[in-house]
């Protein structure tokens, strides 16, 4: 099973040879992977230069590709249009799933993402009676959580959250600085992971429940990241101390976020590395919204 990350932070060239990714500087090969092995590729220097035979060997092999700006923070994420055998097919019913359905599923969604919050919470903060409080509240919020969420429980949710875990006045920007720059580059990370273990399942990633953009070609796995974002506020909460507030990410920094790609995570009550775990996930998601499924299989930092 692919399972590598690899990060590309120097100008290279890129092009595939004998089934491999290779990797040179100046004339010289530096680098070399089995194309086999990817699982995402992060691109983050503007001096990089691919072949599109690679690129095609790529999309073959379901890798995910991570172009990132001139702050090296994520920007765009391309995947293969299908990486399934049953593609045409399972695409064709999830065209067709019904407004219920997907409703009841980003009910659950929503529960476990604001579970996660208050598991978080309690992760971090596990001293502190204003983070207990929260959480204890969360827990209400996630109980009552309607189809389709009609009362945007997921919304009153952040609104004490974010305060709680970064500190009173903390505003979630993706404009921001400091803890907000780290929080975009794991979340970009992971919703590359989400998005390419939704094509492995033979799932459209355009055609979302509640994300509905229509220049958005990640709608679905926009959905189904929402769970894990708590799974990345955790790991960004311990790096706190040591982020820069000028907007920028440094490289260690980086290298750091890129930790979450190998994380275990616990699903249906078993430990299991992060990739086999959205696998899963991903399965019950198609499960969810092509067949008769009903609860889905969402994986989680805690027991």
């Amino acid at each position: 099973m692919a399972h590598r990350i690899v990060t590309v932070s120097n100008p290279s060239w890129l092009r595939k040879d004998l089934e491999q990714l290779s990797i040179s500087r100046e004339g010289t090969e530096v680098g070399r992977v089995p194309i086999e092995d990817l699982a995402v590729l992060v691109l983050e220097s503007h001096g990089i230069a691919l072949t599109q035979e690679l690129v095609v060997a790529l999309s073959k092999a379901n890798v995910a590709v991570v172009f990132c700006d001139e702050r090296h923070l994520p920007l765009s994420c391309v995947v293969p249009f299908e990486a399934n055998a049953l593609h045409a097919k399972v695409v064709r019913e999830q065209a067709e799933c019904s407004l219920p359905k997907k409703k009841q599923l980003w009910k659950q969604v929503v529960q476990a993402k604001i579970g996660g919050q208050a598991q978080t919470l309690r992760a971090c903060l596990p001293h502190s009676r204003e983070a207990k409080a929260t959480a204890k509240y969360l827990d209400g919020l996630a109980a009552n959580v309607k189809s389709g969420d009609s009362d945007n429980l997921e919304a009153r949710a952040a609104a004490e959250y974010f305060p709680a875990l970064f500190g009173q006045g903390f505003m979630r920007d993706r404009d921001l600085p400091g803890v907000n720059a780290a929080l975009n580059y794991g979340y970009a990370i992971v919703r590359a992971m989400v998005a390419r273990a939704i094509v492995g399942a033979g799932l459209h990633p355009a055609l979302g429940l509640m994300h509905r953009g229509p220049g958005n070609p990640f709608n679905l796995a926009d959905d189904a990241i929402e769970p894990l974002r708590p799974i990345v506020d955790q790991h960004v909460f311990a790096m706190v101390p040591d982020l820069r507030e000028d907007g920028l990410l440094a490289k260690e920094t980086r290298a750091d976020l890129l930790k979450l790609t190998v994380l275990d995570l616990y699903i249906a009550g078993k430990l299991t590395g992060i990739e086999p775990a959205l696998a899963r996930y991903a399965a019950s998601l198609r499960e969810g919204i092509c067949g008769e499924g009903r609860k889905l299989v969402i994986p989680h930092r805690r027991p």
